[in-house]
């Protein structure tokens, strides 16, 4: 038995199951991208404030992250990725560049209390398909404010990941030696 508790940007629901009442997150399935601009050796991350990663030390809730996007409409992975890529980084890709990883599995986020699944992905691009002249992007109407942010490769290592798909995208780069400097 299902019992719904609450319904907004996600859905929370009670279920019954024989170990007794789970509350289930509902929320849709989702992207995460890591761009990397082979012309100059980087990649390119956003900044932007994140409710749930409010605390003391961190009262805005800014974290670097990969790109990312829900499947709040009915195109494919590949083509949320180019939508994303454009919308939050000023990128233009075609679907062909597109790499998709895990086989296209996606990887459930939080299998013990939420439905969402997330769908990894790989992109190379030159400096001449990064618009230089944005600096906020991201979808007011959603209330996104989002500043791309450029990381050469050899300054990797001094910038902390906060966030899991970040940290599993830039794992998955570095195990396959695509820049010079990884």
């Amino acid at each position: 038995m299902k019992t719904r508790c609450y319904d907004g940007f996600v859905k929370v629901e009670k279920v019954e199951t024989d170990a007794g009442p789970r509350e289930v997150v509902i929320a849709t399935d989702s992207i995460a991208f890591l761009v990397y601009n082979r012309d100059r050796d980087e990649l390119l991350f956003v900044t932007q404030s994140r409710a749930p990663m409010m605390r003391p030390d961190n009262p805005e809730g800014a974290i670097l992250e990969v790109g990312a996007g829900r499947f709040d409409t009915k195109i494919g992975v590949r083509g949320l990725v180019v939508k994303e890529l454009k919308e939050e980084l000023g990128v233009s890709a075609t679907e062909d560049e597109v790499q998709v990883l895990n086989d296209g599995i996606p990887l459930a986020l939080s299998p013990g209390v939420l439905t969402e699944r997330q769908y990894l992905a790989y992109v190379e691009v030159t400096s001449d398909r990064i618009d230089p002249a944005k600096r906020l992007y991201g979808e007011p109407k959603e209330g996104e404010s989002i500043i791309r942010r450029f990381i050469p490769i050899q300054d990797l290592s001094k910038i902390p990941i906060y966030d899991m798909k970040t940290w599993a995208l830039l794992q998955w780069f570095k195990s396959h030696n695509i820049a010079s400097n990884t």
